[in-house]
C-alpha cells in the first residue's frame, strides 16, 4: 500500500481532487442540503442525540431527504480522496525526513487513512437517519457523532503531523518500505 501512496501521480491527483471537492462540498453541496436557513451539517455531526439531530433536520425543510440523497455521493467520493492525499503527503515528508523506520511517523499514515473510513461510517449513518428517522435507537445518534468526532480527530492529527514534519529538520531520505 505504501508503494501506491508514494507515487507522485497519486499525490498530485489526490491533492488536486481534494481541493476541488472540498470547495464543491463547502460552497455547493452543504448549502444545497442545508437549505436557505438550515443548520450546518457539522451541527448534525455534533448532535449526539435524537432531539438535537431532529432539530437540525427540521431546519433543512421538507425536501431535505431528497436533497441529501441526490448529493451524498459527492461526500462519499470526497471521503475516498482526501485521506489518500493526507497519507501521500505524510509518506512523502516522512521519507524525505528519513523517518520511515519510526512507528509513530508511519502510524500517522494509517491515522490519515482512517479519517476516510470514519467519514464513510458517518455518511452512511446520516443517510440511514435521514431516510428512516423513526426506526433508530438513541445510541445510533451517539455513535454517529462519535464517528464524526473520530473523523475530525484523525484529520487534525494528520494535518498536525504534516505541519510538524514540514518544520522538522530531516535526516537523509530513507528508501521506501515495500
Amino acid at each position: 500500500m505504501l508503494s501506491i501512496l508514494s507515487k507522485k501521480q497519486i499525490l498530485v491527483f489526490s491533492t488536486l481532487l481534494t481541493v476541488i471537492l472540498a470547495l464543491f462540498v463547502i460552497l455547493v453541496i452543504d448549502p444545497y442540503i442545508e437549505g436557505e436557513h438550515g443548520a450546518s451539517i457539522v451541527t448534525l455531526q455534533r448532535s449526539f442525540d435524537r432531539n438535537s439531530a431532529d432539530t437540525v433536520l427540521a431546519t433543512w425543510g421538507s425536501n431535505a431527504a431528497a436533497r441529501f440523497n441526490r448529493s451524498i455521493w459527492v461526500d462519499y467520493l470526497f471521503a475516498l480522496v482526501y485521506p489518500v492525499a493526507l497519507a501521500s503527503w505524510l509518506l512523502l515528508l516522512i521519507s524525505k525526513k528519513g523517518l520511515l523506520s519510526s512507528i509513530y511517523c508511519r502510524s500517522s499514515i494509517y491515522i490519515a487513512l482512517s479519517a476516510g473510513l470514519f467519514d464513510w461510517i458517518e455518511d452512511s449513518m446520516e443517510l440511514w437517519y435521514i431516510n428512516k428517522t423513526s426506526e433508530l435507537p438513541e445510541i445510533f445518534f451517539f455513535l454517529h457523532s462519535l464517528a464524526a468526532s473520530a473523523k475530525f480527530t484523525a484529520i487534525v492529527v494528520a494535518a498536525l503531523c504534516i505541519v510538524i514534519l514540514l518544520l522538522k529538520k530531516g535526516q537523509p531520505a530513507e528508501k521506501e518500505i515495500r
